[in-house]
């Protein structure tokens, strides 16, 4: 099983990128059992939302 540090750079890489297949099969499998990553991505989602709503879309 990956480490939460291999799993928390994931979950912000899935914030610019795609994660692959396997990428997202691993930080699924890890949330399953590490509340304090799963807390972070929550957190993450949460933060992107409100940026969201306060400026808007923009590429």
């Amino acid at each position: 099983m990956k480490s939460c540090k291999d799993i928390t750079a994931l979950v912000s890489a899935s914030l610019d990128r795609k994660l692959s297949a396997r990428e997202r099969l691993q930080v699924r499998f890890h949330l399953l059992f590490c509340t304090g990553c799963t807390r972070f991505e929550r957190q993450l989602q949460f933060m992107r939302r409100a940026f969201k709503r306060r400026f808007g879309e923009r590429d």
